[in-house]
Formats: C-alpha cells, structure tokens, sequence
C-alpha cells in the first residue's frame, strides 16, 4: 500500500503531462490506423471501382468533388494521406517529448525526495547501512522507476488503446473476421506475461553480478597504492576476471532465454497473422470481404500483435518497479532525525559529564560505564587511551550523534538532550582521525561551514593549522583541487585542512578526535603552539593515543575500559603507576629506540 502511495504521489506531480500523453497517444493510433483504412478505400472504391455505400464516407468524397474526380486526381488521396502522415509524425514527436519530461522528472523529484530525507537521517543509519546499497537504491532503483515513466506507460496506453480500436473498427466491417483475428491475442499476450515474470530472477541475477563487478572495478580503483605496493596486480585481475565471467555468464543465460522468446513469440504472432490471410482470402473468393478490407485486416492484425507482446512485458516489469518502490519506501519511512527543537542558548564551553553511560544498539555491553568528567571554558583538556576505551563514543556524545543511556551531560549546565542539535553542532567543531574532503578547491574545503569566511580569515585559520605553508606551494594556492576525498593531498596535508577548517568556525568548543595522528610530532607541536593562540576563548579537548599530544594540557583525563581511571597533569601522571605512566614509559623507549637507530 505504502508503494502505490508513493507511486501516485509521483503520478500526482505530472498528471496534466501523463493526462496529455494518453491524449496524444490515441491521436498517434487513430492517424496510425487511418493509413491502412486510407489505403483499403483507394484499393475498393479506386482501383476496383467498387460503389460507396458508407454514408459518411459518402458524404466527404462529395466534398472533395465525387469518387470519379478523386479516381481522374490522384493528388487528392496523396494529400490526404501525407496530411495524416504529418498529424502522425507530429504527434510521434509530442509523444517522445512528453515522455522525456515526464521521466526526467519524476527522476529529479525522487532523487532530491530521497537525498533530502537521507541527510535527514541519523549517524547511526548510516553506521548501520552499506553505502553501496543505499547508492544502489538511489541510482539503479531510481532509473527503473525513471525507465517506466520514460516509455512503458506510454506503450502501455498504446497497447490497450490500438487493440481495442482495431477490435471495434474490425468488428464493424466484419465481426467473423475480427473473431479470427483476436484468436491468438490472449495466448501471445499470455505467453509474453508469464515468460517475462519467469525472466525477473534472471534480470535480478544479472544485476547483482553487473553490481559485483562495478564494486570490484571501484574498489581496486581506489586501493590502487596498496594493490601496487603488496604487489597484488596479477591477484587482482584473477579476481576481477572471475566477476567478469560470472557476469558473462549470466549474461548469455539471459539472451538465451530471451532468444527462445523472441522466436516462439514471432511465431504466435505470424500465426495470427496468418490466419487472417488465410480466412480473409477465403472470405473474399466467397464475396463476403472486399480486397481493401482484407488489407485493413492484415494491417490492424499486425499493429496489434507486436505491441500486445510488449505489453506482457511491460506488466511483468511493473514488478521491477513495485521492488524497486519498497525499496525506496525503506528508507523514506526511516525516522529522521530532530534538528528543530531544543534550546538554543548562548554556549561558552563548560561541560560537565556525570556518571554517563552508553552502549550500542546491537551490543548491550556498555562502551562507557559511568563516565564523570569537568571541563571549565576555555581549558585545553587531553583524553587519552588505548584503542577501545571509549575515547571515540565519548565524542558521538558530546555532538549528540548517539544518545547516553544513563546519566547527564550538561553545557553551559544545560542538559545536552534539550538542545537544539543542529544549533549543537554549530558550536562544536570536531576535526575527526581520517578527516574527510569534498572534490572541492582547498578554499571550499576550509569554508565549508561558512562560504562568507573572508581570505583574510581563510589564511590565519590555515596558518594556525600549519596549512598555509603547503598550500602556498601549490600553483593555484587555495583554489587548487583537491581531487576525490582529498587523494591529490598527503595524511597529514588532508588533516591540517581539516583542522583549518575547524579553527575558521571560531565555535567555543573545539575537538580533535585523534586527529593529530597523522602528523609528525613536531608539526603536532607546533599546531598545539598556534592553537593555544585561541587558548581562552575555545574548549579544546584532544582525544589522543599520543603522549606527546597531550603533555600540554590544563587537564589529562585517561579513560580505560569505558571509565575515567585517572586525572590529572602530564607531570602529575607520570609520576605516579597508573596507564598514562605505562603509555608514557612504552613511547619514551619507541623514541629513544628511534634516536639510537639514527
């Protein structure tokens, strides 16, 4: 139900187009069908000088000067005919451009619907998803519905509508002719129907093995340093032939199938055809047909059976587009996330935690257990532990990405629930490990949140980052490309980007989720130098693994295990047992390693 809502929401958006494109559509079968009748008239009533006793028809060639002035001016018939030509031609035209709009339309109104409401969404559907799936629905499911609405529902209409005219204009001239002639058409269009609804699973096998292969294309694509620098060319393209044959060989099982069809269903309809001939030829011996309306008959016969074959089709593809629609209703009955409520008073960078805990969705194991810090406005805190303390979630909760399932967090001793969270994220500017770039200039890439930023401004948060350097050694300065997810920059180029781009919301909380990883110690020392520049007016806290990272800090907190085991100052902590003292003396060795291998 939830997908014919959908569906007609779609329909409702165009109906004045679809409306228009059935009444072009019947124009196009009555200008189709008038060129046969046309040409069954001139055969009877011209050439074999048959009486006309049709008192319409009567009535129009009195018009055009009587049937022995039209027979002494052929030119008349020709005009007539290439006038309905035209009319045809014309409406041929109407009828593709209507079809074109109404699809690209549909298209752009689903895409911009399911985009919306999927940056709508909530961090976690994202964490709980698979991007390939989710490209997946908004690209190839989106182009069923779009490939529907761009011709089958157009040939659907001229399906039903040519056969049912050509039944009607049939029956009147001869009905034992026209029982003749129908014969067939519930066995073609049966054998259509049921042969294709057969034919889905080979279409859906054959594009999970069309979706394997464009991941294994883009996936090499992107591991390219790692496949050249473990060597894994040969294994690769093993692989990748592999995927290539299972594709081949859903590919030729489904032409095949489709090759026994085409032949099987050119038979039926031949044999439709056939039997018109056949009896009409009897029935004009005997007098009970004309020549002329024999050809009418062999003509409408085959107008008839081609598209009734397509039609079978079309339905069955209309099961395509019910999966497809449920598949789209999915994600669009997922429950968007609130950024419209909640407080949004003045934040100046006081946070309190106290006894927070959190667990994930599919793990009841609690990550934090009772997490208690304090954090004064305009402090530079360090969070430090080891891989799995926590360090990570405790950021999804202070950006209110994930909720706490017990406790409170206060800013500003506000609950932090009741905020606004689109206000929320305004005022917490997060620099996260693997930093991620838009295919966007350096310059887009810092002001992203704010494209009013200044040059000026743009500058001192990337000298302040330690950017500045590099980017003026590019030709282009801050207007160079950055390429696909930042690929044309270094770790450590595409983190003090990210850490520029941070610095330039000037938001009263600042917080580096490990992001000084990816760059040197000395480089780390000297953003830390130029960040205490903003020291006072920003809550910086820096979640780290790194000593070195968080010595200068007014306050280490040390999170093992999901709690917070000690507090305290880097000399404070290091000078007493503990984990922070165990991490430290681990480093110190590394570095003193490192200083005799040089």
């Amino acid at each position: 139900m939830k997908r014919t809502k959908l569906f007609l929401e779609l329909i409702k958006k165009q109906r004045l187009k679809l409306l228009s494109l059935v009444i072009v559509t019947i124009f196009y079968v009555i200008t189709t069908l008038l060129q046969p009748l046309l040409l069954g008239l001139v055969i009877d009533n011209i050439i074999n000088q048959d009486p006309i006793t049709n008192a319409w028809l009567l009535r129009f060639t009195a018009l055009l000067g009587g049937q022995s002035y039209i027979r002494e001016h052929l030119w008349i018939g020709a005009l007539i005919v290439m006038i309905i030509i035209t009319f045809a031609s014309i409406t041929v035209f109407i009828r593709s451009r209507l079809n074109g709009h109404i699809s690209e339309s549909v298209a752009l109104n689903i895409k911009d619907k399911l985009f919306s409401h999927l940056m709508s969404l909530p961090y976690k559907y994202f964490v709980n998803s698979e991007s390939g799936d989710l490209i997946q629905r908004a690209t190839s499911d989106i182009d069923i519905l779009r490939r529907v609405f761009a011709g089958q529902i157009s040939e659907f209409f001229y399906a039903l509508s040519i056969v049912s005219i050509s039944l009607i204009i049939m029956h009147s001239i001869n009905p034992q002719l026209m029982f003749v002639a129908a014969l067939l058409l519930p066995f073609i269009f049966i054998f259509a129907l049921f042969f294709f609804i057969r034919m889905q699973k080979n279409f859906t096998e054959y594009d999970h093995a069309d979706a394997k292969l464009t991941h294994a294309i883009s996936e090499n694509l992107a591991a390219t340093r790692v496949i050249k620098a473990f060597n894994r060319e040969v294994y690769e393209s093993e692989s990748f032939d592999k995927v290539n044959e299972q594709l081949k060989h859903r590919g030729i099982k489904m032409i095949d199938a489709l090759s026994f069809y085409w032949g099987a269903s050119d038979f039926l309809c031949f044999s439709s055809i056939l039997l018109v001939i056949v009896n009409g030829v009897i029935m004009v011996i005997n007098n009970s047909l004309t020549s002329g309306q024999l050809v009418v008959f062999v003509s409408f016969s085959g107008m008839m059976v081609w598209p009734l074959r397509h039609l079978g089709r079309i339905i069955a593809d209309f099961g395509k587009v019910s999966v497809s629609l449920g598949r789209l209703v999915e994600v669009l009955e997922e429950t968007p996330e609130d950024l419209v409520s909640g407080i949004t008073p003045e934040i100046k960078g006081n946070i309190v935690l106290k006894d927070v805990k959190f667990h994930y969705d599919d793990d009841p194991k609690h990550v934090l257990n009772g997490i208690n810090m304090e954090i004064k406005a305009g402090q530079t805190v360090a969070i430090i532990g080891t891989t799995g303390s926590g360090k990570s979630s405790l950021v999804h909760l202070l950006s209110s990405l994930y909720e706490y399932s017990e406790g409170e967090i206060l800013i500003d001793g506000v609950e932090l629930k009741t905020y606004n969270r689109h206000y929320l994220r305004r005022n917490i500017a997060t620099v996260l490990q693997e930093p991620f770039l838009f295919s966007k200039t350096v310059k887009e890439n810092i002001q992203i949140t704010n494209y009013e930023r200044t040059l000026e401004e743009l500058m001192n948060a990337s000298r302040i980052a330690r950017a500045e350097e590099f980017i003026e050694n590019f030709e282009l300065g801050y207007e160079t490309m950055v390429g696909e997810r930042g690929t044309t920059l270094s770790g450590g180029q595409r983190q003090r980007v990210a850490i520029a781009r941070s610095v330039i919301t000037e938001a009263p909380i600042i917080i580096f989720d490990d992001s000084l990883s990816a760059v040197d110690t000395q480089t780390d020392k000297e953003i830390r130098s130029k960040l205490s520049t903003i020291k006072g007016l920003a809550t910086t806290i820096i979640i780290t693994q790194r000593i070195s990272s968080s010595q200068d800090a007014d306050m280490i907190f040390v999170l093992d295990a999901g709690r917070v085991s000690d507090v305290g100052v880097h000399d404070e902590l290091i000078s007493k047992p503990g984990l922070y003292q165990r991490i430290y003396n681990v480093q110190t060795k590394m570095i003193e390693g490192d200083s005799h291998g040089k």
